[in-house]
């Protein structure tokens, strides 16, 4: 794995999720836990590439703190 920044990262995974959706998949999971700000920003970016009636999972998989899990978890992006 090489280091990615995050703006390369939210151009990647709001590419990538448009094609998932492209594919024919009925919902997306995406794993979580590089830390709150910046994955808030890849969930969004998700979003952004599958659109609003998509079903969309997020997944921190024991990464945050409960203080840390609420910040993510009250995003319009993924209700």
């Amino acid at each position: 794995l090489r280091p990615e920044n995050i703006n390369s990262l939210i151009s990647r995974f709001k590419e990538e999720s448009s094609e998932i959706k492209e594919m024919g998949f009925k919902a997306l999971k995406m794993k979580v836990g590089v830390g709150p700000r910046d994955d808030i920003k890849l969930i969004e970016a998700v979003r952004d590439g599958i659109g609003d009636n998509f079903r969309f999972m997020v997944d921190a998989n024991h990464g945050y703190t409960t203080h840390d899990a609420v910040i993510p978890a009250k995003l319009p992006a993924i209700k």
